[in-house]
């Protein structure tokens, strides 16, 4: 196969103003490649002439010259001919061994053996002979451009100043392929076309939250057509159709999952920017798995048939503190001889299965608080000593349920604030960041340059 790229680079270094390509099928993909070689050639040289090409497509069966038809005869010429001409061997000797041209024989082989003359004679031509592209390569003048104003400012010696790196711009490179202007700005084209390339829509490169005006478009764009080498159509068509789809989106927020849930670096961006409604959800989650669960133990207390009323009033009419504590340890006593109380609750492709014996010493204990709550609007109030008894048993209870409950809160916790990290700025970026790799690697489809590399192998070099 023809190296392209190093043929063009060679005529390129040694100054050649033709070279011939051979081919088959057609001549997109090499007329495409010489055109890359040449766009890196531009941007490497910071020359102030652009390399170009133009194309000629010969029928290698008809090229005029000899010593270039001979020059693309593949290697197996000769075994191609010695093919055809066997098939012509074989063709006059079966035709000398038949009595009659209207023999059964001559009859039945004649039509065979044209057809295989025909087919080896289609074989040596499209090996022997291969269409031919001639690439002519020129140089053109880039016109110099002046500015009445610069916002990039000059050193001492009347140098402009690079935009980014305030270093001084030699003036033989000014006006030079290196760099693309701007009525008011001079900026390195590389970095110019990364940035543009890294905004969803075509912005101004310096003032990046407004869209050019028709007169900077008219200045900058014609200048990045001719250094790389494309079409305003193939331009502008870097920003067209390049937002990541629903399933490109779903692979990045892999990124940030370990084991279905955000991973570290994400819950420390959650926590972080978005404290408050961390919070928030982590109170609402809580708040309704509590709801949830409460509804199940009603349920499953009712289908065992155990009521605990009579604890409850037993502990609401005692008269001493001791009487008093009996009491609570009865009902205590009551709720922990139950049998495990189980639920299973089917969470997508999962299921969870959860312990409610905690969640009915809540419950018990939360009505018992209630319970003395209306004894003091009624102006018996208990003594302070039995309500801080409720108050310790309940802490203890509300423990017990959080840690029977944490599968099942952590599941809808991270469910609810997967779907809010997908709105953050984190995940943001990332999703911008991927949509401009899609337009930085359609822009190298086109050119054959990658604005990123070539930055990087810059800074390197620097």
């Amino acid at each position: 196969m023809v190296d392209v790229a190093k043929i063009v680079q060679d005529a390129v270094s040694t100054q050649q103003t033709s070279i011939f390509l051979p081919f088959t099928g057609t001549s997109d993909s090499i007329k495409s490649k010489a055109r890359q070689v040449l766009v890196q050639a531009n941007i490497k040289e910071a020359s102030t002439s652009l390399s170009t090409s133009s194309f000629e497509v010969f029928d290698n069966w008809t090229f005029a010259s000899t010593l270039h038809r001979i020059q693309f005869i593949p290697k197996d010429t000769w075994k191609r001919m010695a093919i055809f001409v066997s098939v012509v061997v074989v063709a006059y000797y079966l035709q000398g061994e038949c009595q009659s041209y209207f023999s059964f024989s001559f009859l039945a082989g004649a039509p065979l053996m044209i057809y295989a003359m025909r087919q080896a004679y289609l074989y040596v031509k499209s090996g022997t002979f291969p269409k031919v592209l001639q690439v002519d390569l020129s140089k053109k003048d880039i016109s110099p451009i002046e500015h009445d104003m610069l916002a990039n400012g000059t050193d001492t010696d009347g140098n402009v100043l690079d935009m980014f790196s305030m270093e001084p711009i030699p003036k033989e490179e000014l006006n030079s392929s290196k760099y693309l202007h701007l009525p008011n700005y001079v900026i390195e084209t590389v970095l110019c076309i990364r940035g543009l390339l890294g905004k969803p829509e075509l912005k101004h490169p310096v003032e990046t939250e407004r869209d050019m005006t028709v007169d900077e478009r008219e200045m900058l764009l014609p200048q990045i057509q001719r250094i790389f080498n494309l079409t305003e159509e193939e331009l502008l068509s870097c920003w067209e159709d390049f937002e990541a789809s629903e399933g490109e989106k779903e692979t990045l927020l892999e990124d940030f999952l370990e084991d279905g849930k955000l991973s570290g670096e994400a819950m420390e961006h959650m926590r972080t920017n978005h404290e408050a409604i961390v919070k928030q959800l982590e109170r609402t989650v809580e708040e309704s798995i509590k709801h949830t669960v409460s509804n199940l133990e009603q349920q499953s207390l009712s289908q065992l048939g155990v009521n605990f009323g009579g604890y409850q009033q037993n502990c609401l009419s005692a008269a001493s503190y001791e009487e008093f504590q009996q009491a609570i340890v009865e009902l205590l006593s009551a709720i922990s001889s139950l049998q495990p109380i189980r639920a299973v609750l089917p969470e997508g492709s999962e299921s969870i299965s959860l312990m409610l014996n905690s969640t009915v010493r809540v419950s018990e204990l939360t009505k018992l608080q209630f319970g003395q709550s209306v004894l003091a609007s009624l102006g018996s109030a208990p003594p302070s000593s039995y309500i801080d008894l409720v108050g310790v048993q309940l802490s203890e209870a509300n423990e017990a349920q959080k840690i029977d409950l944490k599968p099942l809160c952590d599941h809808h916790f991270n469910k609810l604030l997967i779907r809010i990290f997908k709105g953050s700025e984190l995940y943001d970026s990332k999703v911008k960041d991927l949509e401009a790799q899609k337009r930085i690697d359609r822009f190298e489809a086109l050119t054959g340059v990658d604005v990123i590399a070539v930055n990087e192998s810059d800074s390197d070099e620097s």
